[in-house]
């Protein structure tokens, strides 16, 4: 069981993936521009970060930083003997029950963090903005609707999307699982990027009016790096159906500018840091010189129209 204080929202093992041989990990700071080594306890975690009075009182204290400890002892070990498998060439494809298990965590892992939490809040702000610039609502009509949101308030929705049974939960894995899985193997010098917000997506269809950015969107590509050296990947069906044939296989990567894509999926998406097993940013510096918005925890993430 982790810290029950220091509340971690990217866990302490899946970020062991991504150390040196000393086990520190390294993390770029997008707000400064600056990279330092540390170990992963005090990487991506905040004091009282699940901590709810409602819930903890339903619930039983500290319910939801249990809870989620409860689901990293559960996947630590299988990604643990997944990724030795995988090493030692003993797995070269991964079956239908480990997939769904995978999902399911990466559903849990896109929900627990800081970046969910700052969308949460951004949306409803927007929302609320909207509907009164455009008189649709009055300011107190926003209100008893619900739509008016603050930082507390996203913390409570964000947590109670954390709770069991919750239906967002379930379509999330539901949308991940039906999605063709590949997973590649990096054999470059040039390790995987993890962040603070490691399932990143990429749109393959831009369009004007609708977004295709869903995590079920047609065209969606989300990745996941698994450590250092491997990366999970999920293609929707209908735009890459040449990708079936290698469903749910391990494939290789032998070109460094595929490891930079993922990496820079890694480091636009994130809330703030991005982390490496070396002190190998010259990427991540590259794009928050060039797109300053990277840079800013509250920089726009998503348009209502």
């Amino acid at each position: 069981m982790s810290n029950i204080k220091n509340q971690h929202y990217v866990p302490r093992f899946y970020l062991k993936g991504f150390s040196n041989e000393k086990l520190r990990v390294w993390a770029f700071d997008k707000t400064t521009a600056k990279s330092f080594p540390s170990n992963s306890g005090n990487l991506a975690s905040e004091n009282y970060f699940y901590d709810d009075k409602e819930i903890d009182e339903i619930f039983g204290a500290k319910f939801i930083e249990k809870s989620l400890g409860d689901i990293e002892d559960r996947i630590a070990p299988l990604l643990t003997r997944l990724l030795d498998n995988f090493d030692n060439r003993k797995v070269f494809k991964i079956d239908k029950q480990t997939k769904a298990q995978l999902c399911e965590y990466m559903s849990i892992q896109i929900l627990r963090t800081k970046e969910h939490r700052q969308s949460i809040l951004q949306m409803f702000t927007l929302m609320e903005q909207t509907l009164v610039e455009k008189s649709w609502l009055t300011q107190q009509q926003v209100k008893s609707l619900g739509f008016q949101m603050d930082p507390e308030r996203a913390k409570s929705l964000q947590i109670s999307h954390l709770l069991p049974g919750k239906s967002l939960k379930m379509e999330l894995v539901n949308s991940l699982n039906a999605h063709i899985c590949v997973i590649y193997k990096n054999t470059t010098q040039t390790p995987f990027y993890a962040s603070d917000h490691p399932i990143a997506k990429r749109a393959h269809i831009i369009n004007p009016v609708r977004s295709f950015s869903g995590y079920s969107s047609k065209g969606i590509e989300i990745s996941f790096p698994l450590s250092s050296k491997y990366i999970l990947v999920l293609c929707e069906r209908s735009m890459f159906q040449n990708y079936e044939q290698y469903e749910n296989e391990v494939l290789i990567l032998n070109d460094p500018q595929n490891i930079i894509y993922y990496n820079s999926l890694q480091v636009r998406d994130s809330y703030r840091y991005v982390y490496c097993a070396e002190d190998n940013f010259d990427l991540a510096k590259e794009m928050v010189e060039t797109h300053k918005e990277l840079g800013d925890v509250s920089r726009k993430r998503s348009e209502i129209g």
